[in-house]
C-alpha cells in the first residue's frame, strides 16, 4: 500500500501550527505522545524515492511558474504550503496571484507613524508611464507617491509591453536601482517603486505574456540585491512603504536566482535568532517591515527546492536546515505569544522541508524530534 495516497507532506504545515501557536487560531495544540507519532509519519513520508517524489506534482503554490490560468488555490502537490504575508483577512485574488501585500496590515507597534495611501488614479495610468523612456521612466517610477501605482504592470495590456519594457527601459531601471540601493536608508519608496516593476516584468515574461527580461538585468542587479541584504537598512522600518524588504526579496524569487542568495538568506535568519550574543534579536522582527521581509527570506528556501541550481546546495549542506531549526529553537519562548509567532511555524515548516534529502535525513529526524515537548 502506497502512503502517499492518504497522508501528504501538506502535513508538515499543519503540524507547525499547532505547535506554536495553534491557541492562537482555533487549531487543537497537540499533545507530546501525538507530536511524536506525528513526526514518524512525516519521517516515513520523507523517506521516499527521488523517483516516487518527482512523480508527484511538485509545482509551488503561486509559482513563478504559474500560468495566469491555473487556480489560486493550494493544489494537491504533498508540499507544505509556503511562508505567507501576515493578513488580518484573507488576501485579495489579486494580492495572493502576485503575493502582493496588504497595506492596512500592521505587525506589532510601529516604530515611525505608518503614512497613508497616496494612490490616485493619474498615478495608475500606464499610458502616462509608457510615455517614459530609459533614465526618465526610472526617473518616474521613483517619483510615483505610492507603490501600489505600479500594481498595474502586472496586468498590463500587450499593447504597452513592447514600449514600457523595452531592453533600455529594463537596463535603466535596474541601473537606478542599484544607485537607489546603495543609498536605501528606509526613508523612502523608490526601492520598493523600481523593485516593483522589475517583479512585474519577471511575471509577465514568465508567462508568455512578452520576451524574457534581459539576461544583463540579473548581472546587474546581484551587487546591489547582496549589499542590501548585508546591510542593515532594508529590514529597517520604512514607514513610507513597509513593504520594501519584502518585495525586493520577492524578487529573488521572480528572477529565479535563489541559488545565488541562499547563504545570504541564511545570515539573515542568524540575524534575528537569539544567541547569548545578541538576547532579543528576535524581537526586530516584531514591526511590520522587517517580518514581512523575514516572510520574503523564507519564501526565498522554499523556492530554493524548485530549482535545480539550488537543490545542488541543500541537498549536501545541513547548514541551511539548521539555521531554520536553530531560530525556531532559540525563538520559541520570545515570539510564541507574540503577534509573529507565526514565524514560528513558518520557519519550522521550511526545517522540515529538507526531510525530502536522504542525505540530510539523520540530523534533520534529531532536529525535528525537538519541535515536541518531551512526554512526561
Amino acid at each position: 500500500m502506497n502512503l502517499l495516497h492518504y497522508l501528504d507532506f501538506e502535513s508538515v504545515g499543519l503540524t507547525a501550527l499547532a505547535l506554536f501557536h495553534g491557541h492562537r487560531l482555533g487549531v487543537p495544540m497537540l499533545t507530546p505522545s501525538m507530536c511524536t507519532r506525528y513526526l514518524v509519519v512525516l519521517f516515513a513520508l520523507s523517506g521516499m524515492s527521488a523517483q516516487a517524489a518527482t512523480s508527484v506534482n511538485t509545482t509551488p503554490y503561486h509559482s513563478v511558474r504559474d500560468s495566469p490560468q491555473q487556480s489560486l488555490h493550494f493544489p494537491s502537490n504533498r508540499s507544505a504550503p509556503p511562508p505567507q504575508q501576515w493578513h488580518h483577512q484573507p488576501p485579495s485574488e489579486f494580492q495572493a496571484r502576485y503575493r502582493l501585500p496588504n497595506r492596512k496590515v500592521v505587525i506589532g507597534v510601529p516604530k515611525k507613524p505608518l503614512a497613508q495611501s497616496a494612490l490616485t488614479p493619474a498615478c495608475q495610468d500606464m499610458a502616462t508611464m509608457a510615455g517614459y523612456t530609459g533614465t526618465a521612466l526610472a526617473d518616474y517610477l521613483v517619483s510615483l507617491p505610492d507603490s501600489s501605482c505600479t500594481y498595474g504592470l502586472f496586468t498590463l495590456p500587450s499593447a504597452l509591453m513592447p514600449q514600457l519594457y523595452s531592453v533600455p527601459n529594463q537596463i535603466a531601471v535596474a541601473q537606478r536601482m542599484v544607485l537607489e540601493a546603495a543609498n536605501y536608508n528606509a526613508s523612502n519608496r523608490a526601492l520598493v517603486n523600481l523593485t516593483l516593476y522589475l517583479r512585474a516584468g519577471y511575471y509577465l515574461a514568465d508567462w508568455g505574456n512578452m520576451p524574457a527580461i534581459d539576461a544583463s538585468v540579473l548581472s546587474i542587479l546581484r551587487p546591489a540585491i547582496k549589499q542590501l541584504l548585508n546591510g542593515h537598512q532594508l529590514f529597517a522600518a520604512n514607514a513610507l512603504e513597509s513593504s520594501s524588504a519584502a518585495e525586493v526579496t520577492r524578487l529573488i524569487s521572480n528572477m529565479m536566482d535563489e541559488a545565488y542568495y541562499l547563504n545570504d538568506m541564511k545570515a539573515v535568519v542568524l540575524r534575528y535568532t537569539n544567541s547569548y550574543s545578541q538576547p532579543s534579536a528576535a524581537q526586530a522582527l516584531r514591526e511590520t517591515s522587517a517580518a514581512q521581509g523575514f516572510t520574503g527570506v523564507l519564501t526565498v528556501f522554499y523556492y530554493a527546492h524548485f530549482r535545480s541550481n539550488a537543490t545542488l546546495l541543500l541537498d549536501s549542506d545541513a547548514s541551511y536546515s539548521t539555521t531554520l531549526y536553530n531560530f525556531v529553537i532559540a525563538n520559541k519562548s520570545s515570539l510564541i505569544d507574540t503577534e509573529t509567532a507565526y514565524q514560528l511555524s513558518d520557519a519550522t515548516s521550511e526545517s522540515l522541508r529538507f526531510l525530502q534529502y536522504q542525505a540530510l535525513h539523520p540530523s534533520s529526524k534529531f532536529k525535528s524530534r525537538r519541535y515536541c515537548p518531551p512526554i512526561a
